[in-house]
């Protein structure tokens, strides 16, 4: 993975909701905006700040299949290292 903290993000594993498309990368391709209350971000001091919003690129992204009663309004993935 050519992001920060690789295998050692605090996000890794999280299951988050891609709540918009934010754009395209020259490098990663398509970046979507995630929320989940847990997401974590690195500070200026090099520490992980709780955000529970966040930008990840999608080929980090695992789409999860839907819940039983999910109309199709919510997209869920799973964060992975690529």
């Amino acid at each position: 993975m050519g992001g920060l903290g690789r295998q050692r993000s605090p996000n890794l594993g999280l299951v988050v909701k891609v709540a918009f498309l934010q754009g395209e990368h020259s490098q990663f391709g398509r970046i979507w905006c995630c929320t989940n209350p847990d997401i974590k971000q690195l500070t200026d001091a090099g520490g992980n700040q709780v955000t529970g919003i966040a930008d990840f690129p999608g080929e980090w992204l695992q789409k999860l299949p839907p819940a039983a009663n999910d109309s199709g309004a919510n997209r869920v993935a799973k964060l992975q290292a690529a």
